[in-house]
C-alpha cells in the first residue's frame, strides 16, 4: 500500500499499563485489609489515580498529585472512607480506605492517623526548604478532627508504595 510512516498507537485499556496492571493484581492478591470478593468498580477507579500506599496494618491510602487528582479522589470517597488534607497550606488530598472508625482510631492514639497524615504533610507544599509539621484535617462521614502531624521521613514509607 505504500505506507511508510504511521503514528504510534495511543490509548487503549489501562490494564496494558505495566504499573497499573501490577497495582490491580496486588489488589486482588489480598494486599489490603478488605475482602477481594467485596471490591467494587469504585475501588478499581481509585487504583488508577494518585500515589498509592499500603500502610503497615493493611490500610489503603491514596494521595492526589495535583488539583485534578485531588478532586477525583474526593469524588471517589464513599461512606466510611477518611479524607485528609492540610489545613494551613496546600498539599494533597488523601483518602484512607479500610482505615476503620475515626473516633476509635483517635481514642486509641493509633499510628494509622499519624502515618497517613505524615504522608500528606510529606507530599505537601514546603515552607522555604523545610517541611514543618502541619495541622491535618481528617473527615469521615461528616465528622471532622484536626491533628498536628509531622512529615514522615522518606525511608520510613518506601516499602509502603504500591
Amino acid at each position: 500500500f505504500g505506507i511508510s510512516e504511521y503514528p504510534n498507537p495511543a490509548g487503549g485499556c489501562v490494564l496494558t499499563d505495566p504499573n497499573l496492571g501490577a497495582r490491580i493484581e496486588r489488589f486482588y492478591q489480598g494486599m489490603f485489609v478488605g475482602d477481594p470478593a467485596g471490591f467494587t468498580v469504585n475501588d478499581i477507579n481509585l487504583l488508577l489515580v494518585g500515589r498509592q500506599f499500603r500502610l503497615p496494618g493493611g490500610q489503603w491510602l491514596v494521595l492526589g498529585r495535583n488539583q485534578g487528582e485531588n478532586e477525583r479522589i474526593r469524588k471517589l470517597a464513599r461512606p466510611g472512607d477518611i479524607l485528609l488534607g492540610m489545613v494551613d497550606r496546600p498539599g494533597p488530598t488523601g483518602l484512607l480506605r479500610f482505615g476503620g472508625d475515626l473516633g476509635e482510631l483517635s481514642a486509641a492514639g493509633d499510628s494509622v492517623l499519624a502515618d497517613s497524615g505524615g504522608l500528606v504533610v510529606r507530599y505537601g507544599k514546603k515552607i522555604g526548604t523545610e517541611r514543618p509539621a502541619a495541622r491535618v484535617r481528617f473527615v469521615q462521614d461528616g465528622i471532622e478532627q484536626d491533628q498536628e502531624v509531622s512529615p514522615l521521613a522518606d525511608e520510613r514509607f518506601q516499602d509502603w508504595r504500591i
